[in-house]
């Protein structure tokens, strides 16, 4: 549980940081892509058990394993965020062309960019890839997917 606790602060923080490094390697990617016509299907996540449609699903994908373990959101491959619905929601990362990645995503429902907590609990719903229970806590090789289409259940300890 203590490392749980550990793995949200970190997202906590790390998301701060989010626009300078993430968005950045994001927008590399992007123009890496534009350039490449040989782009294969990418990879597309199905995300579901969202419980409303308010503020966004923000993602961040690794392709490092230290990264992943440790939230750098600035060696993040590539980023999203996306207006919440609830029930399930379809992402995109048609760039990504190689693999293995790791997938870490919160639903920020107030759009502070912080994965609010109180007393070390998240108050914002999350979900990781390779997760099967809201307080698993993956390795990389455990949540590592391939290109293609992967679902991650979003995970909510307030409710």
């Amino acid at each position: 549980m203590l490392s749980t606790i550990r793995l949200f602060v970190s997202l906590t923080v790390s998301f701060f940081i989010l626009a300078a490094g993430a968005w950045a390697a994001s927008t590399l990617s992007s123009h890496a892509a534009a350039e490449n016509t040989n782009v294969s299907a990418g990879l597309t996540l199905q995300v579901t058990d969202i419980r409303n449609d308010k503020g966004k699903i923000i993602v961040l994908v690794f392709d490092d394993a230290a990264a992943f373990q440790s939230d750098d959101v600035n060696k993040a491959v590539a980023y999203q965020e996306v207006n919440a619905a609830q029930g399930t929601l379809e992402i995109d990362f048609a760039n990504l062309t190689e693999g293995p990645y790791a997938v870490s995503l919160f639903h920020d429902e107030n759009g502070d960019y912080d994965f609010n907590m109180v007393d070390g609990y998240p108050l914002e719903g999350y979900g990781i890839s390779g997760a099967s229970g809201p307080l698993d806590e993956p390795d990389f090789q455990k949540a590592a997917v391939t290109l293609g289409t992967v679902t991650i259940r979003v995970f909510y300890l307030d409710s």
